[in-house]
C-alpha cells in the first residue's frame, strides 16, 4: 500500500519501495486510464522543531492518519521521499479523489501538516484505473502473510521514481533500452502536458539515469 520514495541526482530519478506484486497498474498509453491527484510533501515552516516526544507522537499521527485515508479509500500509495534531489521533498501520496483541493483538504488534516512539519502541493494526474487495485492487493498479500508468516516476498523493495518533462519521451528511452516490462505504471500531469511521472522496476537510480540518457529522455528530475 505504501509507496516509499528514494531519490537522487537532477532528474526526478529516484528510488523508491512499493507493495510487493505491484499495482498492475499497465505501463503503456492504451490502457484504461482514470484521473487521481499527486500530493507532495515538503518540509513545512516549522520542520525540525518541537521536542522528540511531540515529534514521535506526530509521527505516530501521521502514520494513522494514512491509515486511515487508505481505508477510506482515498490514498492509494504513500511514502517518503529517502535521498531527493531537493531536499525539501519528503514524500508523496496519490489519492483516488476528484481534484486537488479535495486532496489537500483530506491530507490537511494530517497531524503533520497541523504541526507544520510538512506543507503540501498537488497536481492533477492521469495514471492507469488499475492503480486502484493496490489497496486490493495488499490487503490480499496481508493476508497471505498472516497465514504463512514466511515463504513471500518482503512488503516493500527498491523502485526508482521518474518525472519528465515530456514523459512519452522518457518512455521511449525507457522501452528503448531497459524495455517496456520495466515500467511499473505511468501518469501524465492533466494540467501541465506532456510532463508526467513513472516508476520503474530497478533499484539503482544511477541505471536509470544512463538508461534515460542513451534513449535520449530529454529533461528528466531524478
Amino acid at each position: 500500500r505504501f509507496l516509499a520514495l528514494l531519490g537522487s541526482g537532477l532528474v526526478s530519478v529516484g528510488l523508491c519501495g512499493c507493495a510487493a506484486g505491484g499495482a498492475g497498474a499497465g505501463n503503456g498509453a492504451m490502457d484504461a486510464r482514470a484521473m487521481y491527484v499527486m500530493v507532495y510533501i515538503q518540509s513545512g515552516p516549522k520542520s525540525g522543531e518541537g521536542t522528540q516526544e511531540a515529534r514521535e507522537a506526530m509521527f505516530r499521527g501521521h502514520m494513522q492518519h494514512n491509515h486511515r485515508l487508505a481505508e477510506e479509500k482515498h490514498l492509494l500509495i504513500a511514502g517518503p521521499f529517502g535521498k531527493p534531489h531537493d531536499k525539501a521533498w519528503r514524500g508523496l501520496f496519490v489519492m483516488d479523489v476528484e481534484n486537488v483541493d479535495r486532496a489537500i483538504e483530506l491530507a490537511s488534516t494530517d497531524p503533520g501538516v497541523v504541526a507544520g512539519e510538512f506543507a503540501l502541493r498537488g497536481e492533477r494526474l492521469e495514471a492507469s484505473k488499475d492503480l486502484r487495485k493496490t489497496l486490493d492487493l495488499e490487503a490480499e498479500q496481508s493476508a497471505e502473510r498472516a497465514k504463512m508468516k514466511e515463504g513471500l516476498p518482503p512488503a516493500v523493495r527498491p523502485y526508482v521514481i521518474v518525472h519528465a518533462r515530456d514523459i512519452e519521451r522518457a518512455r521511449g528511452a525507457v522501452v528503448k533500452t531497459l524495455g517496456e516490462a520495466r515500467i511499473v505504471w505511468l501518469g501524465r500531469f492533466a494540467d501541465e502536458r506532456p510532463r508526467g511521472v513513472m516508476v520503474l522496476n530497478a533499484e539503482e537510480a544511477a541505471e536509470v539515469e544512463r538508461a534515460l540518457s542513451e534513449g535520449g529522455a530529454g529533461e528528466v528530475t531524478v
